[in-house]
């Protein structure tokens, strides 16, 4: 895939754990960036789960999905069968108001990051 252009949208920090040991702050500063691209998806296996286009209209249904899971209406099993987003992108995608989400979800979603 190649990128043509990117616009910053958003940046800040979550408190995200990931597969690097810890250092002295569980979490990483993100830079989200609306990208033009072209060419074929190829997303590190290392580094994603579930690679997928999403529609911006489909946001919502899959952030409800990770809602779902954060507060145990969904098993390991069920969202790994059909995910939703990953818990650290609701958050982002909803300070950019791409979905709505309410308090109590949110929070939700802050337990499993």
């Amino acid at each position: 895939m190649a990128v043509t252009g990117l616009r910053l949208l958003l940046t800040g920090r979550r408190a995200n754990r990931c597969r690097r040991p810890a250092t002295s702050e569980v979490g990483h500063r993100w830079w989200v960036y609306q990208a033009e691209a072209s060419g074929p998806l190829r997303a590190s296996a290392r580094e994603v789960r579930a690679p997928r286009w999403i529609h911006p209209g489909q946001l919502q249904q899959y952030a409800q999905r990770t809602a779902a899971h954060a507060d145990g209406r969904l098993s390991e099993h069920e969202f790994a069968q059909e995910p939703g987003l990953e818990p650290v992108w609701v958050r982002l995608l909803h300070d950019l108001q791409l979905v709505t989400m309410s308090g109590d979800a949110l929070a939700w979603i802050d337990t499993v990051i």
